[in-house]
């Protein structure tokens, strides 16, 4: 066999070689151009070999990786050494690039290389890089600077200039737009909003994102006015319980999205529920939490059977109560017995209807005492949207009532002062009118009888005139008196009853010989804040008119006490006269007197009225009628303690 047989032999060989290779094989001259490839490229990148032969290697290098390229095969022609795994990017004939890595050597101006895809291995290389990137920043980096890390990784592994992450709304209709790359602003007109919700239904592909619960890809120009330039974009939902709780995505890529950009960014979308969301659920508690925490009002988490499980600062302050006295208890349990049945039927129009309720009413606190409280009644649903506990917003209004009833009271106060003021004013002119004219009168009788010399005619006439301004004088004197206990400003004091009662005897000791009458005081009188001065007024008072108005046999009276729930009644029992049922709130008023010939101006009663009002009691009478005696009954509120 000659030599050119076997040179052709070898050559056939190499040919063969160089055609069923499985790896890439090339032959590059000195400025770089395809002198021959073998057909495994145009598997790889899609061009046979007579659209690279001849061909420039750097017209199908990625942009970034040019120079580095150039470098590289400038230091193979010069160093004449053999060149080890040597990575970039190739443009395949459909336009995407491919990772392709080298090994190649020189010999005689030539670049002889084999090279093989690498895409497929890279882009396992990057997930990884983005899955520990992740990662590692979690437990650091706050929500939204995880958002920026995730939109980074997004955007280098499908190439993309620009990315965003937005958070969808329970409602599923509309979204937050949460975080956009960097350099948004200049690939889109987008420059931002003041208002970052947005509906789902303004937002172009991705209401099919939310809707479809799928990735979308988006290869045509967008019509959307506030995206105009974002040319391609391809979108992925973050579903979690088959809610879609955020959207993710990339765009403007310079070549069309493929079905390895859609794997590629439904795993980073894991990637970004496990690390990203997991995050911002867990800042997102934190900051409840502080919310919760620190409120005044009270906020109490029950299941939908009303067991408390959860109970803030704010419950404790305001129902005294700890958490681990009141975990565990029915809600229902605070409620004042009054409030029980309304709580319960908005409790189950609540779990009905899934909606917000309020209403006020009163709480029982630990104490004893009752809180008035306006709540808020919270459905809170779970991923389904189902009902799985109710949180209660407890906000104290104690205060506001106590002002309203304060302010109802001052109003019937005024309006009773204003009835009082006519009454006053009509008695006043009519009871004065009386003795004057009784003076008028006979002054003009005493001026006759001295034009007539008729002495003792005159000095009858005299007398009646001295009676009438006595009568007037004691008017004026009870009014007065009347007056001071309404602006009365002495201060209260705990003052003990069985000693006013004592003092009272003795004050009309002589009275009561006189009458002889029996005056029973009990030792079980209790102690109240109250003016010393006016309760022995109001007393003596009744005890007086007691005698005064007696009946045929001696006067007893007998003064009985009864200890109520929340005041003390003190009752002054007679046998006198008593009093018709139709007279039984009148005799109170002003100048009332029910016989008019009786001695007295009818103003003891009204000033027992203003006393015992002064002190935030009420007094009463009762009487079965005409001879069986009348009880004055006057109540009290006890002295203010804590009821344990």
């Amino acid at each position: 066999m000659g030599a050119l047989q076997i040179e052709s032999e070898i050559s056939d060989n190499l040919d063969l070689f160089f055609h069923v290779a499985i790896d890439m094989l090339c032959i590059i001259d000195l400025e770089g151009h395809f002198l021959r490839v073998n057909p495994a490229w145009e598997k790889a990148l899609g061009y046979q070999a007579s659209e690279l032969e001849g061909r420039d290697i750097l017209e199908l290098v990625h942009p970034d990786d040019i120079e580095e390229t150039k470098k590289t095969s400038i230091q193979l022609l010069q160093d004449q050494q053999e060149l080890l795994c040597f990575t970039n990017r190739y443009r395949h004939k459909n336009g995407f690039y491919h990772w392709i890595e080298w090994r190649g050597v020189s010999f005689e101006g030539r670049i002889f290389s084999v090279a093989r895809d690498i895409t497929t291995q890279k882009r396992k290389e990057q997930r990884q890089h983005a899955h520990t990137t992740l990662q590692r920043n979690s437990s650091t980096k706050s929500t939204i600077e995880m958002m920026h890390l995730f939109i980074d990784q997004m955007k280098a592994l499908t190439e993309s200039p620009i990315g965003f992450f937005h958070l969808v709304n329970p409602d599923q209709k509309s979204l937050t737009l949460q975080a956009w790359s960097s350099n948004t602003s200049q690939h889109t007109n987008f420059q931002g909003t003041q208002d970052p919700q947005c509906s789902i239904e303004e937002t172009a592909i991705w209401v099919d994102c939310i809707q479809e619960q799928k990735t979308i890809i988006r290869n045509a120009p967008e019509s959307s006015s506030n995206r105009k330039k974002i040319i391609r974009e391809i979108v992925t939902p973050i579903i979690n319980n088959g809610i879609v709780q955020a959207l993710v995505g990339v765009g403007n890529k310079d070549f069309y999205y493929t079905k390895e950009d859609t794997e590629t960014l439904e795993y980073l979308a894991q990637l970004a529920s496990e690390f990203v969301l997991h995050r911002y659920s867990e800042e997102s508690l934190v900051f409840l939490k502080d919310i919760v925490e620190s409120s005044e009002d009270g906020i109490i988490g029950s299941d939908v059977d009303g067991i408390i499980h959860s109970w803030n600062p704010g419950a404790e302050r305001l129902i005294q109560y700890s958490p681990e006295e009141a975990c565990g208890h029915a809600i229902a349990s605070l409620f004042a017995e009054e409030s029980k049945e309304l709580l319960n039927n908005l409790w189950s129009k609540l779990l009905n209807h899934h909606s917000l309720e309020h209403f006020e009413g009163k709480l029982q606190r630990k104490d004893g005492s009752r809180m008035d409280a306006v709540l808020t009644f919270v459905p809170i649903r779970n991923c389904r949207g189902e009902i799985m506990g109710i949180s209660t917003i407890v906000r104290d209004i104690t205060q506001r009532k106590d002002q309203e009833r304060e302010r109802s009271r001052l109003l019937d106060e005024l309006a009773r002062k204003n009835h009082e003021l006519e009454s006053f004013t009509y008695t006043v002119s009519h009871d004065l009118k009386t003795p004057l004219l009784t003076i008028q009168g006979f002054a003009a009788e005493v001026s006759e009888n001295l034009h007539r010399i008729n002495i003792p005619e005159a000095q009858e006439n005299l007398e009646h005139i001295r009676n009438a301004s006595r009568r007037m004088g004691l008017m004026l004197q009870n009014l007065l008196q009347l007056s001071r206990v309404t602006h009365s400003n002495n201060p209260f004091v705990p003052t003990d009853l069985r000693k006013v009662l004592t003092e009272v005897r003795e004050s009309l000791s002589g009275l009561l010989a006189e009458q002889k009458a029996l005056l029973l005081i009990p030792p079980n009188l209790p102690t109240i804040y109250g003016d010393p001065t006016r309760l022995h007024e109001l007393f003596q008072n009744i005890i007086e008119n007691s005698v005064k108005f007696r009946g045929p046999q001696s006067p007893r009276i007998e003064v009985i006490v009864d200890n109520q729930d929340h005041q003390w009644s003190i009752v002054v029992k007679d046998n006198g006269i008593g009093i018709e049922k139709k007279f039984q709130t009148k005799i109170f008023g002003l100048f009332q007197k029910l016989n008019p010939k009786s001695d007295g101006t009818g103003v003891g009663l009204a000033l027992v009225s203003r006393i015992v009002e002064l002190h935030g009691g009420s007094v009463n009478a009762f009487s079965e009628g005409r001879g069986t005696g009348t009880s004055i009954r006057v109540q009290f509120p006890k002295i203010k303690s804590v009821v344990m």
